[in-house]
Formats: structure tokens, sequence, C-alpha cells
């Protein structure tokens, strides 16, 4: 349980530690441990995304939050955006979705605080859809 934690902890600051441009989202592929993709970030997209934010609904509860297989979708915002509800109270520079491969886990989001605090949540909101937005966007 330590080991996967540990493993979780490492990867997350792998992909954190690489500093795109800032209106650049990246997409970082778990397995191969790497950012695979830079995208462009659109001012639709930034929308979207702060509607996301205001469904946040509950905190992912695994052990190891960070799946085995899947990616992570960093999305820079070009403000701070404040967060107040039940289960996160910060302001935050970026979003980071988390979409595990397998089909019987719902994507959810990693926000880090102003303390630098990892926070894993889950959203009513379609994260699936934002994500492959995000992707189809740089194709156009």
């Amino acid at each position: 349980m330590l080991k996967n934690f540990i493993l979780s902890m490492a990867i997350v600051t792998s992909f954190m530690a690489q500093a795109p441009e800032e209106d650049q989202a990246e997409l970082f592929d778990i397995v191969q441990g790497m950012v695979v993709e830079t995208l462009p970030i659109h001012d639709t997209t930034v929308m979207n995304i702060e509607a996301c934010l205001e469904t946040i609904s509950g905190i992912v509860k695994q052990v190891s939050p960070i799946p085995k297989a899947g990616y992570m979708l960093k999305i820079p915002l070009k403000d701070d955006y404040f967060i107040d509800n039940e289960w996160f109270q910060s302001s935050i520079n970026e979003i980071i979705i988390i979409y595990p491969n397998e089909s019987t886990e719902q994507p959810y989001i990693l926000l880090f605080d102003e303390e630098h605090h990892a926070h894993f949540l889950y959203v009513n909101a379609d994260l699936h859809d934002l994500f492959l937005k995000v992707l189809l966007e740089t194709t156009w």
C-alpha cells in the first residue's frame, strides 16, 4: 500500500516538475511516465473548466489515486481561480484531469492548494467530454 502511494506521488511529481508554456496543456501518459503531447488551450476550454470546477462533488478515497494506466491532462488557467466549497477551499492556477484506462473508473481531477497539497476530487461534470474537447480543439 505504501509502495503504491510512493509510486503515485513520484508520477505526480515528475509531471508537475515540467513547466509548460502558459497557454499550453500537457498530456501525460502514465505508463510511459512522460508528457506525450503539448496542446494549445483555447478560451472556451478555460470557460468549460471553470464551469466544471463549480461541480466538485466529493473526494477520491483510493489509497493510490493515480491509476496504473491512463492519462493525465494538465491545463493551466490564465488567472488564479478561487474555489470555496465543502471539499476544497483555495486558489488554483491549473487543473489536472486524471483519465484512467479502466472503463469501470470514472475520470476525476487533481488540484493543488496554495500550500501545494494534492487534492483528488470528483466532479459532476462530464470530464470525458472535456478531455475530448481539449484533444480535438488542437486538430481544427
